[in-house]
């Protein structure tokens, strides 16, 4: 009988490849990359890329709280601000996104970790600037991603 370490190494996959496998009762079959591939469509779940928007006209000296969950926060103040707060989510799971955008300029930024270290926060944002960050849940902080 030829053992897997008998059979020859592909040099590449596709749909029509064949893989083997050993079934329940012990029986040795094959099965293609195509077959693999509908059941994991059919199975498996990914979380959304997708980024929730979230509104905010801001006054000056103010805190705004991001929602839960990835968010896109589009801030548009009236005019230029002295001074405004972004708290970042107090809910937060490993991965998850705040991309903040605002109109105005804003002169002094506090981005506020809820509890959490924040490296590499901007302190102050461009009229039509944005900063990206991303929540990291082995080391608990925020970091600036963009």
């Amino acid at each position: 009988m030829t053992s897997i370490s008998d059979l020859s190494a592909a040099a590449a996959v596709t749909a029509a490849t064949n893989l083997v496998g050993t079934q329940g009762d012990g029986s040795d079959y094959r099965y293609p990359v195509a077959l693999l591939q509908a059941y994991m469509q059919a199975n498996l779940t990914f979380a959304s890329a997708v980024l929730v928007s979230q509104y905010g006209v801001p006054l000056t000296g103010t805190t705004v709280t991001v929602a839960t969950g990835n968010t896109w926060l589009i801030l548009t103040p009236a005019g230029t601000l002295a001074a405004l707060t972004v708290a970042l989510p107090t809910n937060r799971v490993a991965q998850q996104r705040v991309l903040i955008n605002t109109t105005q300029i804003i002169t002094a930024l506090t981005i506020s970790g809820a509890g959490t270290t924040v490296v590499g926060a901007p302190t102050t944002l461009a009229a039509n600037g944005f900063v990206k960050m991303r929540y990291d849940g082995v080391l608990n902080l925020w970091a600036r991603v963009g």
